[in-house]
Formats: C-alpha cells, sequence, structure tokens
C-alpha cells in the first residue's frame, strides 16, 4: 500500500489507499461476495459471451427461498378466523381444503381441526388450492421455487412437484377442466431475469398437469377494454370458460362497469358478454350494467354465481362501515333472469390494485345445491335454494419459523456533524490537490491527509455548487444559488479568497467545465423556470452557455448549443435525474447528455451530443439506455458513464460507427462495458487519459485504465452541527407526554442545549427563556415516516424552501423519506443539520431498490448485487432500505440478508396481505401502503403483531376503496386555507384540491385499514405515520385523524410519534416527552385528546429546542429569526377577489 505525503507538496493523488476490490465485506456474506481480484474492473459481459437463458437456475448461485435465515422466531397459535381465505370442496363432497396465512389447510366438510398440507415449505408462501376432478390432486399456487408458480401436491400435501417453474412468470387462481387433464390460471408477467425485460403473454393460460410452457387462451385486450382477464371457471362439460376483465368506465367504479363477465369456447375461440355495459360522461352513454366480478359457473351450467355491489348498502365491522357493500348473486342462464343469493360477502377488492385478487376463491358443491366461500373470517355454505347460510367451524394450528429481523437502531448526536454525502470531488491536473462540495460549500484539501478548507469565506453566503478545476489547477469554478439573487457562476483561487463572479445575468446554472485552455468556462443555463417561481426541475431545456473566464465585471455568456427535453415528457421524471453536465473533450469539443424519446429506427434513453466552442457541428456520437452521466475520454479512445448509480468504462469509436451512433449497454453493448463500480459510483471525471476518477458518498476514487487499478481515499470534514445554546420553559401546558401514556395536566417542559432536561413539575429558576403556555397542549413532534418531500430542485436546493419548511410548520420535526432521488435527499438532510435550511430533521432510504436497470437502478441477479445496493445507501447516508416491488422471493430474501448483513432496516413497497406476510418472513422490519383484503381478521393481527412487524399503512393513499385523500379534498376546500396558501406553491395547490368528487363517507376504507393496523399493534406490533407526500403539511395530520378512527386519539397520537420513532430506530431521542431526548414538540391551541384534529391548530414547533411559530416559521428562541424569502409566493395568481367586465371602465 502506497500513501500520499501529508506534506503541503503533497504527491498526486494516486495509489493512496487499498483498490476499491479490497474494501471488507461486513458480516455473514463477506466470503462470498469480497470481489476476487486486486483490480477493480468487473467485466459484466465479455465481448461475444452467450448470457445465461432467463430464468436458468445455472445463472444465479443456489439459494432456497424456503429456508429462515439468521437468528430465526417461532410463531405458533391456534385461529378460528382466517383472513381471504381461498376455499375448495373436494368432489365426493366430504373434505375442504382452505388456504391461511400461506399455507394449504384440510379438514372434514363438517368442520374440524384442520391439517396443514404445507407445514414442510418452510417460509413459502401456499394459496389458492384447488382439487382435481378425481379428489387425489390439489393444485395451489407457491413461490417456493422464487416465483408464484403453479404446483400440484396428493391430496393428503405429499408429493409437492411444479406443473411450470418460470421466474419470469407469475400464476394464479388456478381452475381445472372437467376431465382433470389440464388446469387453468391467471397468468402475469413479473419481470425477467437475467436483463431480458418483462415476460410477455399474460392473460388466462392453460397448462396441462404434467407440465409443459402453457397455452394462451385469452389475452388481454388494448386500451383498457377486456383488460387484465382473470377469476377463470371451467364449464362442467368442458366447453366455455367463464372470466372475468376490466373496462373503461366514467367514473371508474365497480358499479359503472369498470369489471364485467365473458365467456369463452374452447372450441374456436369465440368470446360472447355475460355482462356489458359501462357507464360514461354524458347521459347517452351511461349503460352500466352495475357490474359483475368474480364468476363461478354451476355443475350443470345453467346458474352462474357472480358478486356484484349493493349502492347503498355498507358492511359492518368492528363499528366501522364501509360500503358499497359486496354480495353475492346468481343468474340463470337459461332465463336470463338474476336473483341476490347471499348478502353479505367480502369486500370486492378492485380499485387500488394491490390484491391477491377480486375475492377469496369460492366453489359450487357436485350436487349443485350448496355454494361455500370465506366470509367474515370464517368458511360458509349457503344453500342455493333456501339462501340459508351455514357455518363450518375450523381451528388451524399455526406454526411458522421466520427468518430473522433486519434491525438498525442509532442514537441522535449533538456533536460536530460529519457529512457523508461529498460531492463532485476532483483533483487538479497534477493530483495534488482535491476539491469537493460538502453541506453547501466547497473545500480544497492537499493530498490524501491534508485538512478541508472552505475556498469561500464565512460571510459568502450563496449555497454553492458543482466545483471543477482550471487546466493549471489554480482556481475553481462553481456555481451557487441564492434565494433572493437566483443562480451565478463564480471563480476563485484554489488557496481561497474573494470569489470572482463570472456571470453579469442570474439564472439556473449547473455544472461548469472548463475549455482546455483555460480561456472559458462553460456552463448549463437553464430556460428560467427559477425566475416565474418554480424550481430547477422545471427547466425545459438548457443553454450551453460560454462564458469569458476572465470578464472583470461579469459576462452574458455566448449561447453554443441548447441541451434539449423531448416534448411532452413528464416533469415527473425529471425528479430524479442529475442536472445536466457539459465536459470538453476530444478536440476541445463540448460535450453533454441529452435525452431521447424511442422512435422508428431510434432507441430511446440519452444520447452524448457535442459542438464546437463556438457552437458549430453538432454531432451524436453515442447512445445509452439510461445513463445520466457521460464525459468522453481526452483523446476520444473512452468513455466513462453513469448508470443507476455505478460507473462504467467502455471503447468509444470517436470517428463514428457509420450513420447510426454506436450503442452503449451495460450488459448486452456492441463493444465491451466494464463496470468500476458495484456499489456506488457518480461524477466521473478524466485527469488525463489514462487516469479516471468518481465517487460514491465518502469515498473518492482514482482509476487507472493502463493497470486497471482503483485507489481509494475516504474524505473526511466535519462542520458544527446546529445545536442551540442555552435553555427555554413552556410552562402550564397540558403534557401529552405518550411516555406511558402520561398525561400531565398542568406542567412544564424544560429544555437546554436543544435537549429536554425536565417534564412536569420544575423549577424555572435560571432559565434563559420562560413562555407562559397556559391553556395549551404539548404533544412531541410528529415522525412522518414514509414523507416525499424532496422532489423539486434535482440537488440544488436554496436554503429556504417549502416542501422542507411546511413540514415543519405543520409540526413534523422528523422524516423518512422512502425512495428519493439520493443527490437531492441527503445533502439537503446535512444541510438541515448544519442550520443552513429550516427542515424537519431528514432521514431517507435514499433511491428505492427497484428492479431492472434504469437511471437510478440496477438488476438484481444475485445476493452480490443485493449487498452491493445496501452498501451504497448505507455509505450514503440511509438508515433504511426500500426493497420496491422486486419481482421474486429470492432477490427480496437477497435484499433482507443483506441489510441483515449492514445493520439496515428494511421496509418495502407493499404486496397484497400474502406478499407481505412473506416480506415480514423473510425478515424485514416493515412494509408500507394498505393490503386491500379488507378485513383483516384476528390471524393476520396475531401472526405480524407476534412477528413484531411495523406496518405503515399510508393511509392517505392505501385501501379497497378510492383514495383516501380525496375525502379530505371533498371535505373542506383546502385551497381556501391561510397556512396551506402561505407554504404551497399555488401550481402545487391547485386545481386537485378545488375539483373534487364527492361521494358517501363510507366509500372510503381508512376506517378498516386502521383497524388493522390497530389490531396488529394490539398483538405486539406497531404502526406508523406516513402521509406519502401526498399532500405537503395537511397530509401527515389527515393520516392521523384517520388512524384516530380505530387507535383513538391517543393511540394515533403515539403511532404519529413514538411508533415512528422505533421504526426509525431512534426512540432513544424522539418519539416522546422524557428527559434526554431531543426537545422535538408541538404547541396546540386546543386538546387532541378531545379532538384529534386539534393537532393542525399549532401555535409553536420546537425542533431540537429551537422554537418557531407555527404560521410563519419566524423563529421565536434562542434568537428573533425571521423565516426569511418563500420563491414560491405569487400574490397575483392567488388573488381572492371578484372583478368586473367596466373594471376598465371605472374612473379612478
Amino acid at each position: 500500500m502506497r500513501r500520499l505525503p501529508s506534506s503541503s507538496a503533497a504527491a498526486p493523488i494516486a495509489h493512496a489507499l487499498p483498490s476499491v476490490a479490497s474494501r471488507p465485506v461486513a458480516r455473514s456474506l463477506a466470503r462470498s461476495l469480497i470481489w476476487t481480484t486486486a483490480a477493480s474492473s468487473l467485466a459484466l459481459t465479455a465481448p461475444g459471451a452467450q448470457r445465461p437463458a432467463a430464468g436458468d437456475s445455472s445463472a444465479r448461485a443456489t439459494w432456497d427461498v424456503t429456508l429462515a435465515r439468521g437468528t430465526t422466531r417461532d410463531i405458533e397459535f391456534t385461529t378460528s378466523e382466517g383472513t381471504w381465505m381461498s376455499v375448495d370442496l373436494s368432489p365426493d363432497g366430504t373434505w375442504v381444503v382452505f388456504d391461511l396465512l400461506g399455507h394449504v389447510y384440510r379438514m372434514p366438510a363438517s368442520g374440524g381441526t384442520a391439517q396443514a398440507l404445507t407445514q414442510s415449505s418452510g417460509v413459502a408462501l401456499n394459496f389458492q388450492p384447488r382439487i382435481s376432478p378425481d379428489g387425489k390432486s390439489i393444485a395451489f399456487i407457491t413461490d417456493r421455487r422464487g416465483q408464484y408458480n403453479l404446483w400440484l401436491m396428493d391430496a393428503d400435501g405429499s408429493n409437492p412437484r411444479p406443473v411450470f417453474s418460470d421466474l419470469n412468470v407469475a400464476a394464479f387462481e388456478p381452475a381445472w377442466t372437467p376431465d382433470g387433464r389440464f388446469i387453468v390460471v391467471r397468468r402475469a408477467a413479473r419481470g425477467a431475469f437475467g436483463g431480458g425485460g418483462a415476460a410477455t403473454g399474460s392473460g388466462l393460460w392453460m397448462y396441462h398437469k404434467d407440465g409443459g410452457t402453457g397455452v394462451a387462451l385469452v389475452s388481454t385486450g388494448a386500451g383498457g377494454a377486456n383488460a387484465t382477464p382473470s377469476w377463470p371457471t371451467v364449464s362442467g362439460d368442458g366447453r366455455y370458460l367463464y372470466y372475468q376483465v376490466g373496462m373503461n368506465a366514467e367514473p371508474r367504479e365497480i358499479l359503472g362497469g369498470t369489471l364485467q363477465l365473458r365467456r369463452f369456447a374452447f372450441e374456436g375461440g369465440d368470446v360472447i358478454d355475460i355482462t356489458n355495459g359501462e357507464s360514461g360522461s354524458a347521459a347517452a352513454s351511461r349503460f352500466s350494467s352495475g357490474g359483475a366480478a368474480a364468476p363461478d359457473i354451476s355443475p350443470d351450467g345453467r346458474w352462474l354465481a357472480f358478486a356484484r355491489q349493493i349502492p347503498d348498502g355498507t358492511l359492518s365491522f368492528k363499528r366501522h362501515q364501509f360500503g358499497p357493500r359486496t354480495a353475492l348473486w346468481l343468474r340463470d342462464l337459461k332465463t336470463g333472469s338474476e336473483r341476490l343469493l347471499m348478502d353479505p360477502i367480502e369486500p370486492l377488492t378492485a380499485v387500488a390494485g394491490k390484491t391477491l385478487g377480486i375475492l377469496p376463491r369460492y366453489v359450487w358443491s357436485r350436487d349443485g345445491k350448496s355454494i361455500v366461500l370465506m366470509q367474515g373470517g370464517k368458511i360458509r355454505r349457503v344453500d342455493v335454494g333456501t339462501g340459508i347460510v351455514a357455518t363450518i367451524p375450523f381451528t388451524a394450528p399455526v406454526k411458522r419459523t421466520i427468518s430473522q429481523m433486519a434491525r438498525r437502531e442509532f442514537r441522535i448526536s449533538d456533536e460536530a456533524l460529519a457529512p457523508r454525502y461529498f460531492r463532485w470531488p476532483s483533483t487538479s491536473a497534477d493530483g495534488r490537490r482535491i476539491a469537493f462540495q460538502a453541506v453547501g460549500r466547497v473545500y480544497v484539501q492537499d493530498g490524501a491527509t491534508g485538512t478541508p478548507r472552505r475556498v469561500t469565506s464565512a460571510s459568502f453566503s450563496p449555497l454553492e455548487f458543482a466545483p471543477t478545476w482550471s487546466p493549471d489547477g489554480r482556481s475553481l469554478a462553481f456555481v451557487t444559488w441564492d434565494d433572493t439573487g437566483r443562480g451565478h457562476v463564480w471563480k476563485v483561487g484554489a488557496d481561497g479568497g474573494a470569489p470572482q463572479r463570472l456571470t453579469r445575468d442570474p439564472g439556473d446554472y449547473t455544472e461548469p467545465a472548463w475549455s482546455a485552455d483555460g480561456r472559458h468556462v462553460i456552463v448549463a443555463r437553464g430556460e428560467g423556470a427559477t425566475a416565474r417561481g418554480r424550481t430547477m426541475t422545471h427547466n425545459a431545456w438548457f443553454d450551453v452557455v460560454r462564458l469569458d473566464a476572465s470578464a472583470a465585471q461579469g459576462d452574458t455568456g455566448v449561447t453554443i448549443g441548447m441541451i434539449e427535453r423531448p416534448t411532452g415528457v413528464s416533469v415527473g421524471g425529471e425528479a430524479r435525474r442529475q442536472l445536466p453536465r457539459p465536459s470538453v473533450g476530444p478536440e476541445g469539443r463540448v460535450f453533454w447528455p441529452e435525452q431521447r424519446v424511442a422512435s422508428a429506427g431510434r432507441p430511446g434513453g440519452t444520447a452524448l451530443v457535442s459542438i464546437t466552442l463556438d457552437g458549430k457541428d453538432r454531432r451524436e456520437h453515442l447512445t445509452f439506455p439510461a445513463a445520466d452521466e457521460m464525459v468522453p475520454s481526452p483523446d476520444g479512445e473512452w468513455i466513462a458513464f453513469q448508470e443507476g448509480d455505478n460507473v462504467y468504462v467502455a471503447p468509444m469509436a470517436y470517428g463514428g460507427v457509420g450513420a447510426d451512433a454506436q450503442r452503449i449497454e451495460k450488459r448486452r453493448g456492441q463493444f465491451p462495458v466494464t463496470a468500476l463500480t458495484r456499489d456506488g459510483g457518480l461524477y466521473p471525471r478524466w485527469r488525463d487519459r489514462q487516469t479516471l476518477e468518481f465517487s460514491s458518498g465518502p469515498h473518492f476514487y482514482v482509476h487507472h485504465l493502463d493497470t486497471k487499478r482503483t485507489d481509494t481515499l475516504t474524505l473526511r470534514l466535519t462542520v458544527p452541527r446546529a445545536v442551540p445554546s442555552g435553555s427555554v420553559a413552556l410552562t402550564n401546558a397540558r403534557l401529552v407526554t405518550l411516555n406511558k401514556r402520561q398525561v400531565i395536566e398542568r406542567g412544564t417542559i424544560v429544555a437546554r442545549n436543544g435537549r429536554i432536561t425536565c417534564v412536569g413539575s420544575c423549577s424555572t429558576a435560571g432559565v434563559d427563556r420562560v413562555i407562559n403556555a397556559s391553556g395549551k397542549t404539548i404533544i412531541p413532534g410528529l415522525v412522518d415516516m414514509h414523507s416525499h418531500h424532496y422532489r423539486e430542485w434535482r440537488g440544488m436546493r436554496p436554503k429556504h424552501d417549502f416542501e422542507q419548511a411546511i413540514y415543519l410548520a405543520y409540526g413534523v420535526t422528523t422524516t423518512l423519506d422512502v425512495s428519493m432521488h439520493s443527490q437531492n435527499m441527503f445533502p439537503t438532510a446535512e444541510l438541515i443539520e448544519a442550520g443552513e435550511m429550516i427542515g424537519p430533521r431528514g432521514f431517507s432510504t435514499g433511491d428505492n431498490i427497484t428492479a431492472g436497470d434504469a437511471t437510478r437502478a440496477n438488476e438484481m441477479n444475485n445476493a452480490r448485487d443485493a449487498l452491493a445496493a445496501v452498501r451504497k445507501m448505507a455509505d450514503w447516508g440511509a438508515v433504511s432500505i426500500k426493497q420496491y416491488a422486486q419481482p421474486r422471493r429470492d432477490q427480496r430474501q437477497w435484499i433482507a440478508e443483506a441489510a441483515r448483513t449492514v445493520g439496515m432496516n428494511l421496509t418495502s413497497e407493499g404486496g397484497f396481505f400474502y406478499e407481505d406476510l412473506g416480506f415480514i418472513m423473510d425478515g424485514q422490519t416493515a412494509w408500507e401502503h394498505a393490503f386491500e383484503e379488507v378485513p383483516m381478521y384476528s390471524d393476520g393481527a396475531k401472526f405480524l403483531g407476534k412477528a413484531g412487524a411495523t406496518y405503515s399503512p399510508t393511509l392517505v393513499v392505501s385501501g379497497a376503496g378510492p383514495s383516501n385523500i380525496d375525502y379530505w379534498f371533498q371535505e373542506s376546500n383546502v385551497w381556501q386555507d391561510a397556512k396551506q396558501r402561505r407554504w404551497f406553491p399555488w401550481r402545487a395547490l391547485v386545481p386537485h384540491t378545488r375539483v373534487r368528487m364527492t361521494r358517501p363517507v363510507t366509500d372510503y376504507s381508512y376506517p378498516l385499514v386502521a383497524q388493522a393496523m390497530a389490531d396488529i399493534i394490539a398483538e405486539g406490533g406497531w404502526g406508523a405515520l406516513g402521509s406519502h407526500g401526498e399532500h405537503h403539511g395537511l397530509a401527515p395530520h389527515w393520516e392521523l385523524w384517520m388512524g384516530a378512527s380505530a387507535l383513538g386519539n391517543h393511540g394515533a397520537l403515539e403511532v404519529a410519534s413514538l411508533h415512528g420513532a422505533r421504526f426509525l430506530g431512534a426512540d432513544k431521542d424522539l418519539g416522546s416527552l422524557e428527559v434526554g431526548k431531543l426537545a422535538d414538540l408541538v404547541v396546540l391551541n386546543a386538546n387532541p385528546l378531545q379532538n384529534i384534529r386539534a393537532t393542525a391548530d399549532a401555535r409553536y414547533v420546537m425542533k431540537g429546542g429551537v422554537l418557531y411559530d407555527a404560521m410563519s416559521l419566524d423563529q421565536v428562541w434562542p434568537k428573533a429569526v425571521p423565516f426569511g424569502p418563500n420563491y414560491w409566493g405569487n400574490a397575483d395568481a392567488m388573488q381572492q377577489n371578484v372583478k368586473g367586465t367596466d373594471t376598465f371602465d371605472t374612473k379612478r
């Protein structure tokens, strides 16, 4: 190992520390996951190499998804209730099978103790059993090989075997043909293994019971018509297949005909409508059938059972009401008449989509006289002739051994801040100095062991971004952002001093680059979105501007090019893209990435474009699927690019390859691509033709193409943390402490140096500031564990920003942003900790670990990929990991194992009820978003409670009915609220709050979802408040109020603060009013224990001992400081008045 000398005459930063390959890998996965050679480059695909076939088990390390891992836990109990149980009856009518908590059970048809047939399958999920016509076999769905595939077992549970095993395809809802030879399933693509993209062929497929690739029967329709064919059932004569489809209707309601029934003829393939008619917006198109779903044909083929809603009927569960209520109907296929058979049954769950099926599967008896189904947590039999319903009693033993929970607990420090997210690091041309940006400032250090020093003075106020070295190493160019003066480009000496402003006009400047001779600075300049109260995210294009680097009075610049964004591309997609980064490369040309939309003969993604320094000879050199940073080497022989937050290098045919640009794909490129990082890489930059620099969090890398060696330097810096000095007391207030439910009716809180030092009866002698809070109620600060409030600015934020401030103004003092652009989130959180910005204490998962390759994502092919992804986020500052819709069980388990290894909390985007059980059995800490199979009965509550799971249902957007946030928009004129108008840009506040749909309150499912969370908590689990960033400021309170419908007011407050703090892993410092914890609290004008809506009516908010006025966010203590400018305000657009047509006729 060679290290740089620590003297001021430092040697070039090269071979300073061990190579990337030698970085240690933590804990149990270390032996198998260490990069295996001293050279750090990792060839993903050798030229001409044959890639493994999609789904080929040889393409991944052996991984048994049925195994519980880590320090396992046992869950064992007996239940007589079941959630979302699919039921089937044997042909002779003597026994039934049903699924419960991911196992398949069998018992006598008269009831009794059920036997788990799938007990030996470990943590695998098994569901939707269907008995063969001869009663000898049971078809069912299981993920025991990694994907939801169709399997068979003998009737006693023995001899389990796959009908097909395909990692790319999921199967659901098996239905036998009457001859017992074939099985029809609903098939869905779940993403392909090995990068092949999504599997095709979704719809209804038929498989032979002994295997094969299957035959497509009914494919999904186009344009929303006849979409998602599902719920197959075969007529007794084997001629017809009945099923349901999705249709377009307005409004999009089941009662409006969004679900309809169809019949497919096996001979000839003809399809007819059993039900038809959808509602439209005009009176002439209001022909709804009333909707119909979940068909099941009687054995004699005459009667079709199906589900339909009763518009004004509601279902009552634990005092909650939900509607429209669902009932079971019969149609006489001979006469066409319909009649109600059973009312109620379980609710249809087709609105939001995260559900295993529209209903639990049910079955006709062989004689056609009864139907057996699950309802109310029980198994029922309804007599078709009389409608009399009988209960089939059962008890089911539940026994599971589940994986160790991924868990991280940590303390929040009051000491100096050591940032982890370093940006734009690079060395001077001689390699002796390194410059970087951290916590909003530009620093330079000498050598590997030098002390970083700020290059601007403490009096230089604007935030600083994107430093870049001049060719001679004497100066740095950088851009700034100021809340009132907007952006500029600056130059400063590498030794510090007064910076020189290079721009005369303010603008949206990003990513400067020097010309090769040092005479000019090239910069991207947005078209001016910030000049009209918007953010960097909203610039429709960026000009490429050439500035004179020596202009004493600043330069207006010369526009030499334009970085275009394809017309019509969603602005929302820009939030996770890096700001445009011009660079100077071969022949002194200016290069930049530019987005492309796929068209005939032209691939989509991004392209590398260049022009000459005088703006001529525009060329397109390369295209990429998803890269958003790309820089050619000075000699044009190599291209370095960043995709999925990793850095790659590939040969570049600078002279061209004919009419089409060279295509670079990291896994299947036309030329070999070498991965230089697996666990994070950003900001690639060439020092010279053989030396490439890049970084990842605190790690700075120097890669040498000639030796294929990469050297690592860990950057270190400390800056003061914003901790107030002194003491403040709030007296004579009601204190809802959330500490063992203690409520002090008249008490005092004392905070000193940011921490609570006394709660209750406290002396105020010697306290610096005493505030009489008589008549007020004080609660702990809210902890929003599913916030999304870092969507704007793309990584260059102002000090005063509505997305952060509005949360603090509404009493949210801590947030966890689960899934956010890391380059936006982590630097902002560090700025808040340093006191440079005003907002809640910010934590994050960073970018979620999603499926496939994308701009911010990498395909998950093995456990090494998962560990690399988790390590990357931990390096960058994440406290938790977000697994987002990984399509296979093995992929999700790899991430869980990596989270345990690194020591991180793990949450995920929720799925259907059984899938959420799988998340918890695999060791996830929690999951987010509600499962829609409601109500949940005592079996689910007990299982998840015993597992210690945290349920974060995001009530504002979740549930079996319409999005619950719509209730709050219909309930009041949100856009007219004074506080909302103060903190929201007008474009974000309207129009969705002004134009609302009104519906019965019972249409909203939040009470049932909240009840599921309450029941899990009662059994030993946890909940969390998560507003989803759905409506900044008020949504956390709406979430809290909805939770109170089941938890009660005190319980809802506990979830909103104490449970969130525990989920975060920081409950030793947050979540309750206790001595030693951070002084995070909200001073309310009324008592939320009496009226929960008092939580949104605050007088003060305190975060870490700093007291703010809750309306204005003016600082009250320790100093009186106004909040500052609000760039988003627009009095003209927010007028509330009337003007007449004669306005200009009236004399003034």
